[in-house]
């Protein structure tokens, strides 16, 4: 997992936050004691003591300037790092990878019966991602559906990635969506979740911003360019510039797996085998690098 993502409780709540709450907290309770007891002594005794009396005041000045100042940083590092994300998530979740900066995110779903390909192939647009050299990349997952017959939802997985949120999408500067196939088309939970941005669609949020896709089947043909396609459409509808493969990547010319113009894939093979080939490996990379070449000259650098 990587150094950059978010952990939550059993309770869903943001640990990171609970933490730097906490450090809040407790420099609220240090100096109010300070003063506090100042107060309590300054009490009982009308002519003293006198701050100059008991403490250094230069040097204590500049110390409460520094454990402000640190305060002061921690927000500003929190402010940072939240501004960036790609996701993964573990095999009954939804699978991200986004870029640091303004959050690229891309997105795959997978299961323990289907192929594991897709988080494979997330994990290597992620380093397409970092290999750009301006964004950084992160996981994220959003959670499996359930039916409205099922008494309980599933428990907020102690460990691994966090679930994404659509203020994560709306704070991206570019999607790569993925998913392995379910008779030719996305998975269930992916289709789920993007179901339930419509928000965003009304506010424009995602409009401008650069997408591309990829999936993972067990075979050749087994609905790969359907399933690419497919999630194609909302991104779309949310007004996002698709990015996809040019046969100038070496790698789909001579590939004999996976691989597409419309997407990097992945054929795992009836044993669902998640490794992915040299050429398959190479053309993920690819797929990440262009998304993060497009954010960048999208997001005004012209020299990416």
């Amino acid at each position: 997992m990587d150094a950059h993502e978010e952990h939550r409780t059993s309770t869903g709540l943001n640990s990171r936050k609970m933490l730097f709450w906490a450090f809040l907290g407790s420099e609220c309770m240090f100096f109010g004691s300070l003063i506090a007891t100042y107060l309590v002594y300054r009490g009982r005794d009308a002519v003293g003591p006198h701050p100059h009396e008991i403490l250094n005041i230069p040097f204590t000045s500049v110390s409460a300037f520094v454990l402000l100042m640190s305060s002061l940083t921690m927000v500003l590092a929190l402010a940072a790092v939240a501004g960036a994300i790609v996701m993964r998530g573990r095999w009954s979740e939804d699978r991200t990878a986004d870029l640091l900066r303004r959050a690229e995110l891309a997105l795959s779903e997978g299961r323990l019966e289907g192929p594991r390909g897709a988080i494979a192939l997330a994990d290597q647009i992620a380093r397409g991602i970092v290999d750009h050299g301006r964004f950084d990349a992160r996981l994220r997952t959003v959670p499996p559906v359930v039916t409205a017959i099922e008494k309980t939802l599933p428990p907020v997985p102690e460990d691994g990635p966090v679930y994404c949120s659509k203020a994560d999408l709306a704070g991206c500067a570019g999607l790569a969506l993925g998913s392995p196939t379910r008779f030719g088309n996305v998975a269930a939970p992916l289709k789920h979740f993007i179901d339930g941005t419509s928000d965003l669609w009304l506010s424009g949020r995602l409009v401008g911003k650069p997408a591309a896709v990829f999936t993972s089947t067990a075979s050749m043909h087994g609905g790969q360019e359907s399933t690419l396609l497919s999630m194609m459409l909302p991104l779309l509808h949310h007004g996002m510039v698709i990015v996809g493969l040019p046969y100038t990547e070496r790698a789909l010319n001579a590939t004999t797996k996976g691989g597409t113009p419309y997407g990097a894939s992945h054929v795992s093979g009836p044993p669902g085998n998640p490794t992915l080939d040299a050429h398959e490996r190479e053309l993920a990379v690819a797929l990440g690098r262009r998304l993060a070449e497009v954010a960048a000259r999208l997001t005004g650098d012209r020299t990416a």
